[in-house]
């Protein structure tokens, strides 16, 4: 049976970016190999500040017998711009176990996810600054932040048919976040609230060479709190996603769709405005065309907009401000794929940035399997 990965990236919810990726996966596959992939990415945007970050993600995934797999992903990334000092250093290690269950015509995915602190804490005031910077949706850094707190998510997703081609799939999931202190000067550690997601979906084979998938994400977090003090209370996030995907011969076409909707942020100690979010409204358009031109070559041609609602003021420490308010965000260009062999592959990308926020993404890598 294919299912579409939505059904379980919904429920594993570990990848702060999992929203956007939906590729295929084949539960169940007679041929399971362990893939690693290591990427050099360098990225500068300009906005209210020019910023630069230069990252080196790995990752590795490894197959247990036929229903089973262990990944673990950590990164090394250093980011300066303008009068801020450097801030570099590896991120937290995530590491992740799924195991898949047949019952029947249905498949039932058992994960739990765990994050463990690895990178930089105690952060100096200007670290400080160079990490809200970092963490805004508007620039979409590779790495968004460094260290953190010790988590760990338990969660279950099943894919079950429904009508022919038609998948149906639900998940759920729940984020136990530990407390840490992001701010060398603060007394008090900072606790993030809990996470519960939920998540729903369709995936659909419209004919053998084409696919149709959406699927529904809502999530509801504890209340942040610093020492015993309660802050925040982040509101309720809702992410739809549709996507659609057909591959002729050499040629794939990819659309993907996604709506980011966050209710207002409240909080029983700090006087906050009615409409101020911590995470602004997205919409979002990607499209990509590859091309096999030879057995060892792919062509690939990208572009994505983004319209960004406003969000909540950010007054950074050195006293600067950090906000947007209705951007629109173009990124375009292209890349190729050299195949070394059938289990070696280098990708290459290049994008560019143009509209409220300016910019490039430079990215080489390795993509291997074993």
């Amino acid at each position: 049976m294919r299912i579409t990965s939505f059904i379980i990236l919904g429920a594993l919810a570990t990848n702060p970016c999992a929203e956007a990726q939906t590729s295929d996966i084949a539960l169940g596959s007679q041929e399971r190999k362990t893939h690693v992939a290591a990427s050099t990415v360098l990225q500068r945007y300009d906005d209210t500040f020019q910023i630069t970050e230069f990252s080196f993600p790995v990752s590795i995934s490894i197959p247990i017998e036929r229903s089973a797999e262990v990944s673990a992903a950590v990164a090394f990334a250093s980011a300066s711009g303008g009068d801020f000092e450097t801030l570099s250093g590896v991120t937290d290690l995530q590491l992740h176990a799924n195991y898949v269950a047949e019952l029947g015509r249905s498949s039932v995915v058992f994960g739990l996810g765990a994050v463990v602190p690895l990178g930089k804490r105690d952060l100096t005031v200007n670290e400080f600054d160079v990490s809200v910077i970092l963490s805004q949706h508007g620039y979409d850094f590779r790495v968004p932040g460094f260290g953190q707190d010790f988590r760990y998510t338990p969660s279950v997703a099943v894919a079950m048919p429904v009508a022919g081609d038609v998948v149906a799939g639900f998940g759920a999931s729940y984020v136990f976040r530990g407390t840490y202190s992001p701010l060398a000067a603060l007394d008090d550690s900072f606790g993030p609230g809990n996470e519960l997601a939920l998540t729903a979906g369709l995936d659909s084979r419209l004919s053998p060479s084409t696919y149709l998938s959406a699927d529904l994400t809502f999530t509801t977090y504890g209340t942040d709190t610093l020492g015993e003090t309660e802050l925040v209370q982040v509101g309720n996030k809702i992410v739809a996603i549709v996507q659609w995907q057909r591959a002729s011969g050499p040629d794939r076409i990819r659309l993907l769709g996604i709506y980011r909707n966050q209710s207002r942020t409240t909080s029983p100690n700090v006087a906050i405005a009615s409409d101020e979010r911590t995470t602004p409204s997205t919409g979002e358009v990607r499209g990509s065309y590859s091309r096999k031109l030879r057995n060892t070559v792919t062509l690939e041609a990208l572009g994505r907009v983004r319209f960004i609602g406003s969000n909540s003021e950010l007054r950074l420490l050195s006293g600067e401000s950090v906000s947007f308010t209705s951007l629109t965000v173009v990124d375009f260009g292209g890349g190729a794929v050299f195949e070394v062999d059938e289990d070696i592959e280098l990708p290459i990308r290049l994008l560019a940035r143009v509209g409220d926020i300016r910019g490039f993404a430079i990215e080489a890598g390795l993509r291997a399997s074993f």
